[in-house]
């Protein structure tokens, strides 16, 4: 089994490990051999992934080869904090991967290169990471909350992919008893704690109002007075009585690999789990569906952004031409169809067949294909911003560590700790 990379930093330099001073910074923006060389930052883990983006990046280098790269990739849990402290000390590398939480601050605070007059910007049809009309990011797919599963455990089970939350708890408790762990948790990693919680409100709130987070963090709605909120979370308590013993003992990676190794059922993130999982054990077979949240199956939708992640460059790097043939570079129809084809996820490259991933991803596709799907905009957006998703991480671990029983008391929790933030 190959040895995953997530939970700590890691250094991948193509030709060197990165060295102080090879951010935006620097006079000509030429290394000691003459080479152009550009810093590339992201949180990239999965080993299918890095695979895919070294190749690119080799191919990249070899088409030009007065251009080299040198990646710099870390957990997600590092990433934010590290990225805003490099533009804060004038160090930000010159491309690196935003996420759309992040976009307004950086737009507003210059951080950002305007995309949308480029090359780049012809490579998509509307699927892009835009702010006051202006491109900023360039995504290659969407992110697709849902609920990935082991098809061997499920037939050893006798179950069937669940429509309703009622048959959910009944395929838990199936599982349970054939002897399998039926959700496996990974909170070691606090962002695998937020994407557990996001399937649920993502596919309970936002798909019925994308603003549901900025009310919460105005206060127009408070997490005490709200229905839904309460619901979301007797549903997350109710699930932590399925996954394992230690879920804050177990780190992202082992929880991908109980599902590969067929110790546990399902992980409950998004489509990136697949990715993690699919080169961890042999032949595993795997599927995706929808988290249920209620009892009403038509309720059980998938529901994506129409775009995820994406690839921005720093307003301030001096190397913006090389930049920008390196992203648009990146986000070709070849590199999108390479990204369909190693089954890295779902492609919003402009003439990339959604067709051709591997099982799990092909579910997904063939719910959003047979109508059984919620497309938000571009760029709505799934995270609380930065003081309030650390209040809201914060306050979800304590309810998780105390059992996951006494919601009203959560939610209390988070309407003190918001009402601090918003200085009420």
């Amino acid at each position: 089994m190959k040895k995953k990379i997530v939970s700590t930093l890691v250094i991948t330099a193509l030709t060197a490990v990165m060295a102080a001073g090879c951010g935006s910074g620097g006079s000509d923006g030429e290394s000691e051999d003459g080479k152009t060389t550009l810093s590339f930052m992201n949180h990239t883990g999965e080993d299918r992934t890095i695979t895919y983006e070294d190749e690119l990046i080799a191919a990249f280098e070899e088409e030009n080869p007065d251009i080299k790269i040198e990646v710099q990739r870390m957990s997600m849990d590092d990433y934010t904090q590290t990225i805003q402290t490099k533009f804060a000390s004038d160090d930000a590398p010159d491309v690196f991967v935003i996420e759309q939480s992040n976009l307004e601050k950086y737009a507003k605070n210059g951080y950002l290169m305007d995309l949308t007059d480029t090359a780049i910007a012809n490579h998509y049809d509307g699927n892009m990471l835009a702010y006051d009309g202006k491109m900023y990011g360039a995504p290659l797919g969407v992110n697709a909350y849902v609920v990935t599963y082991n098809k061997q455990i499920f037939k050893e089970a006798e179950v069937e992919i669940p429509t309703t939350l009622d048959e959910f708890y009944e395929v838990c408790k199936k599982i349970d008893k054939a002897g399998y762990t039926p959700l496996a948790a990974g909170y070691q990693d606090s962002w695998v704690l937020m994407a557990d919680t996001q399937a649920e409100y993502v596919t309970s709130i936002m798909k019925n109002d994308l603003d549901a987070l900025k009310k919460c963090e105005s206060r127009e709605t408070k997490f005490a007075d709200s229905k839904e909120w309460k619901e979301v979370f007797e549903r997350f308590g109710e699930r932590l009585g399925y996954t394992q013993d230690d879920p804050f003992g177990t780190d992202w990676n082992t929880a991908c690999t109980m599902l590969a190794n067929a110790e546990a059922a399902m992980v409950v993130s998004g489509d990136w789990t697949a990715n993690n999982v699919a080169d961890m054990g042999e032949n595993v077979e795997l599927g995706a569906f929808v988290l249920p949240v209620s009892n009403n199956a038509d309720d059980t939708v998938v529901v994506y952004p129409g775009a995820g992640q994406s690839y921005a460059i720093s307003a301030n790097s001096e190397k913006q031409e090389a930049a920008k043939k390196f992203v648009e570079f990146l986000t070709t129809t070849d590199a999108g169809d390479k990204y369909v084809e190693q089954g890295i996820g779902i492609c919003v490259i402009k003439d990339v067949e959604a067709g051709g991933t591997d099982a799990a991803l092909a579910d997904i596709v063939n719910m959003i294909n047979e109508g059984k799907a919620a497309a938000l905009p571009a760029d709505a957006d799934f995270n609380f911003t930065e003081e309030y998703r650390d209040a809201f991480q914060n306050a979800v671990s304590t309810f998780v560590i105390d059992g996951g029983k006494d919601v009203d008391s959560l939610l209390k929790e988070l309407d003190t700790e918001f009402d601090r933030i918003a200085g009420q």
